[in-house]
This record gives C-alpha cells, sequence and structure tokens, in this order.
C-alpha cells in the first residue's frame, strides 16, 4: 500500500460523517458475508462496534484507532473470507476443546490452526493458487497462505497508524 492510499484510506474512515451508524452497516455486512451463525454474528458484531469506537490521544491529536484497525480488518475479511470463517470457526471449536482437562489446550491451538489452514488453502485456490493432491500439501499451503495474510494485515495497520503520526 502506498502511503497515498493509507492517507486516502485514513481520510475516509477517520472523517466525523464515517459515524457509529455507517460502520454498523459495514459490520452488517461483513457478518452477513462470513454466513455466521446468529449466536455468533451478534458477539462479532458487539466486538467489531466496541473496536470501532476505540480512541487514544497522542501528542494532543485525538486519534481513531479503532477505524483504522476496522478499516484494515474489513478489508481483510474482504479479501480472505475463507480464511477469516476458518479461523473464526476453529477459534470457537478450541475454546470448547480447550475446556477439556489435560488435553485441551493443545487441542484448542491445533482446532485454531486447523481452521485458519483450512480457509487460507480455500482462499489460496480461488485467488488463482493451484490444487495440491496431497493433504500435506495442501496444509503446508493453506497455513502459508494464512500466515502470509494475517502478517500482511499486521504491517498494513501498523503503516496505516504510522502515517497519521
Amino acid at each position: 500500500m502506498t502511503k497515498a492510499v493509507a492517507i486516502e484510506e485514513l481520510q475516509r474512515f477517520d472523517n466525523p460523517r464515517f459515524n457509529e451508524d455507517n460502520a454498523r452497516g459495514l459490520i452488517d455486512e461483513m457478518s452477513s458475508g462470513l454466513k455466521l451463525p446468529e449466536s455468533m454474528k451478534a458477539e462479532f458484531d458487539r466486538k467489531m462496534v466496541t473496536l470501532f469506537q476505540q480512541t487514544k490521544i497522542i501528542a494532543g491529536k485525538l486519534i481513531n484507532i479503532g477505524r483504522i484497525v476496522f478499516a484494515k480488518i474489513y478489508q481483510f475479511i474482504q479479501d480472505n473470507p475463507n480464511l477469516t470463517l476458518g479461523t473464526i470457526i476453529g477459534a470457537v471449536f478450541g475454546s470448547f476443546l480447550g475446556m477439556m482437562p489435560l488435553i485441551g489446550d493443545i487441542l484448542s491451538l491445533i482446532s485454531t490452526f486447523l481452521g485458519s489452514t483450512i480457509g487460507g488453502y480455500i482462499d489460496y485456490v480461488n485467488k488463482g493458487g493451484r490444487e495440491l493432491d496431497s493433504t500435506l500439501q495442501q496444509v503446508i499451503s493453506g497455513a502459508t497462505h494464512a500466515t502470509k495474510e494475517f502478517f500482511k494485515l499486521i504491517v498494513e495497520i501498523f503503516n496505516a497508524l504510522r502515517n497519521d503520526f
């Protein structure tokens, strides 16, 4: 992302006219696009509204950090719907598996990893990657894609915040 594009995005999402009502529309669009179950949709919507409202005063200037992160997450979900859904489903199953004594923590990590990996592989194929025959190759490819996309998201968030300072 170029600095000009980052500044344009910041202006769009940091604009006072872009208010919580506009954000709720985008949040509904995101959760509908992910096809979340109703119970998960309500929690997702609540967390995203809370994120949107986060602000910090830095060097005497009010920064809408939540809007910036919200914009990046919105773009990430648009670009990687299967990866996002796989991660959410893996995390939900992981939270249930984490309650098991002794091996719950390990199963929880595996569940989240597999959810992200499966979603990452589907997005990789949808974006023009070649389909792989071996399950191990699919897992490695999905994990690689998921890792690249997550780190790309983090870098974009930091770059967007850096450009604002």
